[in-house]
């Protein structure tokens, strides 16, 4: 991975001023960008730079151009095949901040790649770039960001896979006043994820995580560094949602949750036809579950009943999103009371249970420090279980106990809203 002063230099040689004439090119020869033809002609036209000044060349005059200049981005078509090959030679000798690669990457181009320092968007790039238009979209494809940018119209900077380096780019000062939405694979989630939720702009910000794996806490987690990662990944994915909670990951909901998050009113509810404000009646009857979560009775304000369902999927997010915001914004609540009784009773399972707590021996000792837990008990037959649930009330979930047993999703051994 390149330097986060590489990538930086990389993100402004992207949206500096355009000096460019013609199709990128100015006679300069300090420039930044160097991009394949064939990315920018027919089938690969996969790369648009209405803005950056850049050097367009021949396909087989790219490793010559690129051992020729002083690049912080280049932009090929490929990395595989003997042509492919020929210009990571050229990249091994001349590296560059970022690589956008618009079609396939061998795994031996990526492990070069990776020990050049060369940051890489790809394979199947999509990069936008338009100095005219604001904000930022992203998605965890081509796919997806079409999509996107279908949607909520031209961005500042648009760019598809979801790269691992977005992140740090997100930090630096040149993109401080473009607000973001998108996509981001649970992959490429770590720590630089953390500390983006922590700065200012994380208000005005969406990012989905999507393909985050359902987790269940195993005793032997931190021993499996596989299980670790996607410890770290469902954090950083927890951080993202802090506000809204889950969102579906439609481009139409993004947009629509996003422009209501900035204040946006264009095609408010308050100016919805009959028909479409019956059709989202109809939507609320057909996503019943979300609907009932947030008593969600009525359209929201400044959402676009033109896709009804997209605009009740939002709803729910934007309530969970209103609630936090209050709760960050009223005082801080006093600490809990502790009961000394159940203290006294934590204290007791911490003394008689071995190193590694249950679940059921973990809530006791919470609770015994004032921590408001879900209400359980431990029952030893049917009609046991029966009777608890009927004193804590419906629903509930029903999991099999015991010492030794591990990863009770995956054996049935839980069974939920019963």
């Amino acid at each position: 991975m390149a330097g986060s002063a590489s990538l930086i230099e990389a993100l402004h040689a992207l949206l500096a001023p355009s000096g460019a004439s013609g199709r990128g090119r100015k006679k300069s020869p300090a420039l930044d960008i160097l991009v394949a033809q064939s990315c920018l002609e027919g089938e690969r036209a996969a790369v648009e730079l209405a803005g950056p000044a850049f050097e367009a060349v021949d396909d087989d005059k790219l490793a010559e151009a690129l051992r020729s200049g002083d690049w912080r981005v280049l932009v090929l078509p490929t990395l595989e095949g003997r042509r492919g090959g020929s210009w990571l030679r050229a990249l091994e000798g001349d590296p560059v901040p970022l690589l956008v690669c618009t079609g396939e990457v061998s795994e031996q181009a990526r492990a070069s790649l990776q020990a050049a320092g060369v940051a890489l968007l790809g394979p199947h790039a999509r990069l936008v770039v338009d100095h005219e238009a604001h904000g930022l979209a992203v998605g965890v494809d081509a796919a997806e960001l079409r999509g996107l940018r279908r949607v909520c119209g031209p961005t500042r900077l648009a760019l598809a896979p979801t790269p691992g380096w977005l992140a740090k780019w997100l930090l630096d000062e040149a993109l401080a006043d473009q607000p973001g939405l998108g996509t981001v694979h649970a992959g490429v989630l770590g720590r630089a994820w953390l500390d983006l939720c922590e700065q200012p702009r994380a208000h005005e910000d969406l990012w989905v995580p999507v393909g985050v794996p359902a987790l269940e806490l195993e005793a032997d987690a931190s021993r499996d560094p596989a299980t670790a990662a996607a410890w770290r990944q469902a954090s950083a994915a927890h951080a993202l949602e802090r506000l809204t909670g889950p969102v579906f990951p439609s481009p139409r909901v993004l947009v629509a949750l996003h422009r209501s998050m900035l204040g946006d009113s264009r095609d408010s509810s308050d100016a919805a036809s009959p028909a479409q404000r019956a059709m989202w009646s109809q939507a609320r009857r057909a996503i019943a579950r979300e609907s009932a979560a947030e008593s969600i009775t009525e359209p929201g304000e400044g959402l676009d009943l033109r896709t009804p369902a997209s605009a009740l999927l939002a709803q729910g997010p934007l309530a969970r999103r209103a609630r936090a915001l209050a709760l960050l914004a009223g005082p801080v609540p006093a600490a809990p009371r502790i009961d000394e009784e159940l203290q006294a009773r934590a204290h007791e399972v911490l003394r008689a249970s071995p190193e590694q707590l249950s679940e059921h021996e973990a809530k006791v000792v919470l609770r015994g420090y004032g921590f408001e837990i879900t209400r359980q008990a431990v029952a030893n037959s049917a009609s046991g279980a029966a009777s608890f649930a009927d004193r804590i009330g419906y629903p509930v979930v029903l999991k099999a106990l015991s010492p030794s047993l591990r990863r009770r999703f995956e054996l049935g051994a839980v069974k939920l809203d019963l």
